[in-house]
């Protein structure tokens, strides 16, 4: 498999982590399915080995699926709903780059225009900004999947502008403001599996930071940095 195409598949799976709770059913596949050998396989990494074991650790508890489905959704709920009050940690660029913490800002709009210009749909039944974590990684994980496509097919011409694009998508949303976000998860979290998709996510980032030559990982702070 190429490497762009198991970037795109992390980060489609990181976008179906942070875009809603687990389900009972999506527990049982991290405690004894395809969900467990991806973390498993995802332990064993240099990068990317220390949030997947995190990750990998809370589904080890002797507890039945539905009551982990419970608790992993009352952590949901408390980080990206705003039930743990000044703890929540919002998954919105928008509130990231405001000063007055506001939804629907600059970001959302220019996130609008993206999906629009790529012909993409919001998920089924989620009705959350277009500027949230989840769909910035979705995008992240289609221009990756097409770049790769084009790449097996041996358009170079597309592979170019699409990896042009990819860069550009990086810079303007996830890696200016999703370090802060991942670090206020691991802060904020209290709980190994989104902390640790938390630092699965940051890895991944300072990878693509450091491979297009940002100098800076994020240009925000996050709230565990006294901001926000």
């Amino acid at each position: 498999m190429s490497a762009l195409r198991q970037r795109g598949q992390l980060y489609g799976w990181l976008s179906r982590v942070f875009l809603r709770e687990l389900s009972a059913d999506e527990v049982r596949d991290y405690v004894e399915g395809n969900g467990r050998r991806l973390l498993q396989a995802l332990s064993g990494d240099e990068r990317l080995g220390a949030g997947a074991t995190e990750m990998l650790e809370r589904f080890d508890a002797d507890m039945a699926a539905a009551d982990l489905s419970l608790a992993l959704a009352g952590v949901y709920g408390r980080l990206f709903h705003g039930f743990g009050g000044r703890r929540a940690v919002p998954p919105y660029q928008s509130i990231y780059e405001s000063d007055g913490e506001a939804t629907h800002g600059d970001a959302w709009r220019r996130m609008q225009g993206v999906l629009h210009e790529m012909s993409m749909s919001m998920p089924e039944g989620f009705s959350e900004p277009e500027d949230h974590i989840a769909v910035q990684l979705a995008v992240l994980a289609h221009l990756c999947g097409t770049a790769a496509d084009a790449a097996d097919g041996g358009d170079t011409a597309a592979l170019e502008r699409l990896l042009d694009r990819l860069r550009d998508f990086l810079i303007e949303h996830p890696l200016a403001w999703a370090p802060a976000f991942a670090a206020d998860c691991q802060a904020h979290s209290g709980d190994g599996f989104y902390a640790g998709a938390a630092r699965v996510l940051s890895a991944l980032l300072e990878e693509e930071r450091a491979a297009i030559g940002v100098s800076e990982a994020t240009g925000v702070a996050g709230q565990s940095n006294g901001n926000n």
